[in-house]
């Protein structure tokens, strides 16, 4: 975690870095002069407190045989059984596409108010998105027509999107929602 503030007379930087098993916050503070000659303060800090209490990416990197067996056997089975059982590949996409979408947006606006006391609201947000994209997944095999064209639509404005910020503007003007 960083964070800086800047102001005329100078700037104070502040990086707290994630260590496990820690025993006690550690901190040390410096003074420097930036670029310009201005005077920097650095505080820097390890605390086991500034570990993410959830990480997608923790299970990915602990686990990676199981989660490559699993997507690539749902790749194989899209790709050669996809158009005979249609209406499942299309819930289960509409499904997970949905439900990790949701669960990611809800996580990153409530993921500064999750603390180990209340860790259970984590299975909670699962929950809730995973029943969200049940009922889209299922909206989407309803009215499949409606879906195609959503989609085409949507990708019809990312490409339009790429197109616009790869040459119609300039690095330094293009802003950039994702960002």
């Amino acid at each position: 975690m960083e964070y800086n503030v800047e102001d005329v007379e100078g700037s104070v930087e502040v990086k707290i870095h994630c260590v496990k098993d820690s025993t006690k916050p550690k901190f040390s503070m410096t003074k420097g002069k930036r670029n310009d000659d201005k005077p920097m303060i650095t505080i820097t800090g390890e605390a086991e407190e500034a570990c993410p209490l959830f990480s997608l990416s923790y299970f990915y990197n602990k686990y990676p045989v199981p989660f490559s067996i699993a997507f690539i056997g749902a790749g194989l089975i899209i790709a050669f059984l996809g158009y005979r059982i249609f209406n499942v590949v299309l819930f289960l996409m509409a499904t997970f596409v949905v439900a990790f979408i949701l669960f990611n947006l809800i996580y990153q606006i409530a993921a500064s108010s999750i603390t180990m006391e209340n860790f259970g609201v984590l299975w909670i947000i699962v929950g809730a998105a995973g029943i969200v994209g049940a009922i889209v997944g299922f909206f989407a095999v309803k009215f499949q027509k409606y879906c195609f064209f959503l989609a085409g639509a949507c990708l019809g404005g990312i490409i339009g999107f790429i197109i616009y910020t790869a040459f119609l503007t300039s690095a330094k003007g293009a802003v950039f929602c994702c960002y």
